[in-house]
């Protein structure tokens, strides 16, 4: 590499990444040793380039299962059928707002033909939910919902800031608040 290419080589680096440099531009419109270096700097870059992918979930799992959690079983705080006062029978829609001392779900039922939906918003991001050891798909907005033949299997498992928060089924949530 001649002392004159050796100056340039930044800049046809910088060229070959992408990065817009005028000056280099126009001085390889006359340079052909330049232009060489830099068709060789632009094979070497994408070389470098390789495709980024989700990890497998079963070595997600496999990671989890090694690090300690901390987990939080949460409790009854309010709920629309407390509100209502409506005991004796089960509304179609109600609310459930669950939580320990530092963070709260909005739990909404919601009654189907065959079942009940099961929606709530999680509160980070980086948050997943989890039925029966399987995760949860999540919306643009970062809700999850469900569906269950009965209130009974609404349990489910929220990940978020490194904590598992256990949500308990809304049969058990009335049953003990009750």
């Amino acid at each position: 590499m001649t002392t004159h290419a050796k100056r340039m080589w930044n800049a046809i680096c910088a060229l070959a990444e992408g990065r817009e440099d005028v000056e280099a531009q126009t001085h390889l419109e006359t340079c052909q040793e330049c232009q060489k270096l830099l068709g060789e700097a632009r094979a070497m870059f994408s070389g470098f380039a390789y495709p980024i992918t989700a990890a497998p979930q079963a070595l997600v799992e496999a990671a989890y299962s090694l690090m300690p959690f901390k987990s939080s079983r949460l409790r009854l705080l309010s709920g629309s059928l407390q509100l209502s006062g409506a005991r004796a029978k089960l509304a179609d829609d109600f609310q459930l707002l669950l939580g320990d001392d530092s963070t709260q779900f909005r739990v909404m039922y919601t009654k189907l033909p065959a079942g009940w939906q099961v929606m709530l918003s999680m509160p980070e991001a980086e948050s997943s939910a989890w039925k029966d050891d399987s995760p949860l798909d999540s919306d643009t907005n970062n809700r999850v919902a469900f569906i269950v033949e009965s209130l009974d299997q609404s349990d489910l498992v929220v990940v978020s800031g490194g904590v598992h928060f256990i949500i308990p089924s809304a049969t058990e949530v009335m049953d003990v608040s009750g």
